[in-house]
């Protein structure tokens, strides 16, 4: 029986999300599955913000190098958290969408006192909050104007030990991560730094999607083929879940319509196996306007300031505590 190699970055994260794979993999098709270490340019330049739509990101900072393999034939497939993939989709390779984790953002609070199991008021958060991505800089800004947005990138424990370390009074993480990495996999062992967050008094709040949607496909995996590579391809068929895949088309679709990559601050959820509802968050004049809408209106609506405004939400952020 051949074995399949699976592409992957290297860090803790994308080892656990793998591993989860590559277990599902060979409980379907009873082919064992091995792993081939690809180093990505977004893993060699951490310092870099990711803001630029000109820069290494618009051209797939995350995923390149590991497209080059899978077109080599160094491996078969390779797993992607989605919204790392630039929205094009790219020539010669084809996706498998497994079934999505949850697409919140969470918000740790780490120096901020809320009260050890007291609800939390929004209006109480202050200080400064980590954040890598534009979307959710601007976010904070909307929602938490009260609050200094600060640029943080890094791995999850490296940003979670930053908070504990007092660096930051808050960070923004997505909920599927933290749920990956505190699984763990037979590639990466169960990681303890959300745990030991937890024990030193840092509050983990699920930030309301309505309000607050994440990052188009987040929450997703892809798993990528070579296109003319049909055998593999019939063996990961039975991973595509219909339900994500229609959900994350109608958040990509809807960045693609405004014509830039990564850099723009947008977020998207659609919610429901039906996609037939949405909330989305764009800039607009420097602002940051929320919006609800039906799904397959999201792309016009989001190239259309009138409309925009038109659909804007208003109301309290909330948070779940997450336990």
């Amino acid at each position: 029986m051949s074995t399949l190699r699976l592409g992957t970055r290297m860090s803790m994260l994308a080892l656990a999300q793998a591993g989860q794979v590559a277990a599902e993999v060979e409980r379907v098709t009873g082919r064992p599955v091995v792993r081939v270490g690809i180093e990505t340019e977004g893993d060699r330049l951490v310092d870099r913000p990711l803001a630029s739509n000109t820069g290494p990101m618009a051209k797939g900072w995350f995923t390149a190098a590991i497209e080059d393999a899978i077109r080599a034939g160094r491996v078969e497939f390779a797993v992607h958290s989605l919204k790392d993939l630039p929205v094009a989709e790219t020539p010669g390779l084809t996706l498998i969408i497994p079934k999505r984790a949850d697409p919140a953002d969470v918000l740790l609070l780490g120096a901020v006192e809320q009260g050890a199991g007291l609800p939390v008021d929004a209006a109480r958060i202050a200080g400064q909050i980590g954040a890598s991505s534009p979307r959710r800089l601007a976010l904070l800004k909307r929602w938490l104007p009260q609050t200094a947005g600060a640029f943080l990138r890094g791995n999850v424990t490296t940003r979670i030990t930053r908070l504990r370390e007092g660096k930051y009074d808050g960070i923004l993480l997505a909920a599927s991560g933290l749920g990956r990495l505190a699984e763990g996999s037979a590639w990466a062992a169960a990681n303890p730094a959300l745990a030991e967050a937890r024990a030193a008094g840092v509050r983990v709040l699920r930030v309301d999607t309505r309000l607050w949607p994440g990052a188009p496909g987040q929450g997703a995996l892809a798993l990528q083929v070579r296109s003319d590579d049909t055998a593999t391809l019939d063996l990961l068929a039975p991973l595509e879940h219909a339900a994500t895949r229609r959900a994350i088309t109608l958040e990509r679709e809807a960045l693609a319509a405004l014509g830039t990559g990564c850099a723009v601050p947008f977020g998207a959820c659609v919610t429901g196996d039906a996609a037939d509802s949405a909330t989305f968050a764009v800039e607009v004049d420097g602002q940051m306007i929320v919006g609800e809408c039906a799904a397959t209106e999201l792309a016009s609506i989001v190239t259309n300031p009138d409309a925009i405004r038109a659909h804007a939400l208003t109301g309290e952020l909330t948070f779940e505590e997450m336990t």
